[in-house]
């Protein structure tokens, strides 16, 4: 079995076990394959199809790791917390799409209204699911799907199969990039939240200036009508918005996995 696995393989069967462990933990963790089970079989047969592309350009038929045993078990957790660390970062990616509709959809006063998110599987708001979906299709036209896939296979010249290890550097790379999503997330946001801003200000006016006025009710519909037209408008902003978060997410790929090992 071993000789047929050998010659199959154009490294050890341990090597390639490890190789697609790195490689499932991304896809599994990662929002843009999907949001079923994370171990589902079209995720399993992804995951064995790119190892198959990848392994043999990549692969170290010298590696001089261990033989099947409890040897091999902490290297197979370390390789799933590199997969799930670079999935992570595609995760935080659209959470700050999804924090920035929850901020625009909490002002404008739509929290009850709620639709199936196609990213996260979960019900999220009108705005925040159409957010979500919009970032989704950006994602796809900018190429950041190939990038996943370019920065999963440096990663494996960067941190070869069975030398990671978790330092300082790791978590505080994770905190930097965490930073910076959430700043990206209220920078989408910021346009529609400084015009809610702006109304809630004249409303306030208003109703001094005219107590009379049922503001409460004309209120609503005014930022529901202004906060939906200023969206609109600023579609074209809120997609080079989205392409430039896109554009953070690639580099964040591509220096996250150096930084852990302090490189």
């Amino acid at each position: 079995m071993n000789d047929l696995f050998l010659k199959l393989l154009p490294v050890r069967i341990e090597y390639a076990i490890l190789f697609l462990t790195r490689i499932l933990a991304l896809i599994s963790t990662a929002p843009i394959f999907g949001t079923m089970s994370p171990w589902s079989s079209y995720k399993i047969m992804l995951g064995v199809t790119i190892t198959a592309v990848l392994l043999p350009a990549i692969g170290e038929p010298e590696w001089k790791g261990p033989d099947f045993g409890f040897a091999l078990v902490p290297l197979i957790i370390m390789e799933l917390l590199v997969g799930a660390l670079m999935g992570w970062i595609l995760t935080a990616a659209f959470s700050s799409v999804r924090l920035a509709g929850e901020l625009v959809t909490s002002e404008m006063g739509l929290n009850l209204s709620s639709l199936l998110d196609p990213v996260t599987g979960t019900s999220s708001p009108v705005v925040t699911s159409f957010y979500q979906t919009l970032a989704g299709l950006i994602f796809v036209i900018v190429g950041a799907h190939r990038w996943t896939i370019v920065a999963l296979a440096r990663s494996f010249e960067t941190i070869p199969v069975g030398t990671f290890h978790v330092s300082a550097n790791s978590v505080d790379g994770m905190l930097m990039i965490m930073a910076r999503f959430l700043e990206a997330g209220i920078v989408l946001a910021a346009p529609v939240m400084v015009a809610m801003f702006v109304i809630t200000v004249l409303l306030g006016v208003i109703s001094r200036a005219v107590p009379q006025l049922n503001i409460l009710e004309t209120g609503y519909a005014l930022r529901v009508g202004t906060a939906l037209g200023i969206a609109a408008i600023l579609l074209p902003a809120f997609r080079f918005g989205l392409e430039s978060l896109f554009t953070l997410t690639q580099s964040a790929l591509f220096e996250a996995v150096p930084a852990m090992q302090g490189k």
